[in-house]
């Protein structure tokens, strides 16, 4: 390795090490994204609000819970489940 080369080595180790004090001691900050709400069936709310399947798909019929159709099928997001077990929801009978 001749001396130019070996010069060049060095000022990117200084610079290498510059760059990992500057992170050890201020990272960046990182963005969380929040989980996406996942689409739960009738069935799995059903066993989480302890309730009859029929019950849960005559309520979305008439508007007292909000679901989600997706083709033929239907769905309520986590979100509502979460809302409706912390009492922050009132499920409209």
């Amino acid at each position: 390795m001749d001396s130019q080369t070996a010069a060049r080595l060095a000022q990117l180790h200084t610079a290498l090490a510059a760059v990992y004090a500057t992170l050890a001691k201020d990272p960046a900050p990182v963005a969380v994204e929040p989980a996406p709400d996942r689409l739960l069936t009738i069935d799995e709310v059903a066993t989480r609000l302890d309730l009859k399947p029929s019950y849960l798909y005559d309520l979305g019929r008439r508007g007292a819970i909000e679901t989600t159709r997706v083709g033929k099928f239907v769905r309520v997001r986590e979100s509502v489940v979460r809302d409706i077990e912390q009492g922050r929801v009132l499920v409209r009978a």
